[in-house]
């Protein structure tokens, strides 16, 4: 019975029961320019080139609230870095890679160039580690009543206070902030405050 490889979704960066790193080959990394790492992982495996495995771009789904909206948005875990796992020639990218690589709109080369920096299996584990657990991570309240915060944004940018209360549904918290010289509740979404050390 054949061996049933293991897909990969270059774009997504999910990857599912597969060895760190196939035998023969090396885990690279590729440079991208800004926004154009989906496009390169997608294109690479579709030059059909010999010596060229998974291509991933690891990303995370993470949660943000602004203006009392939740929104999922995927975000790069390495900005401007495509890994792709490929067989080297005496350390060195075979020739018909380099150039189908330099041919791709927004692929920048190899970091190290032609003799590319390998990823240490550890590192290309906790790699895949990451691109597979896509787990969500929520960006919002990280406040707890008490804690003293200065508002970054908005009306009262510039001013401290501390918080009396958050409402981590709206992303809002209610600060005691002193105006004119009393000591003022204030909603102010949590985006806005910046805790103080």
């Amino acid at each position: 019975m054949p061996e049933q490889e293991d897909s990969i979704n270059p774009v997504e960066g999910t990857v599912e029961e597969q060895p760190v790193t196939a035998p023969g080959m090396t885990w690279c990394i590729l440079r991208a320019a800004t926004n154009m790492e989906h496009r390169v992982a997608k294109a690479l495996p579709g030059r059909g080139l010999e010596g060229v495995g998974r291509v991933l771009v690891p990303t995370l789904a993470e949660r943000q609230v602004r203006s009392g909206v939740a929104k999922v948005v995927e975000k790069k875990l390495y900005p401007g870095y495509v890994f792709a796992e490929m067989s080297l020639a005496d350390g060195q990218v075979p020739d018909e890679v380099w150039y189908a690589v330099k041919s791709i709109t927004g692929a920048l080369g190899f970091l190290g160039e032609r003799t590319p920096v390998p990823v240490s299996e550890r590192e290309a584990a906790a790699v895949l580690e990451a691109a597979a657990k896509k787990e969500k991570r929520v960006q919002g309240p990280d406040f707890r009543p008490g804690d003293m915060v200065s508002v970054t944004d908005g009306s009262f940018e510039g001013h401290e206070g501390i918080v009396e209360k958050v409402d981590e549904r709206k992303a809002m918290a209610t600060v005691d902030i002193i105006i004119f010289g009393r000591s003022t509740p204030v909603d102010i979404e949590c985006w806005q405050l910046e805790k103080q050390l």
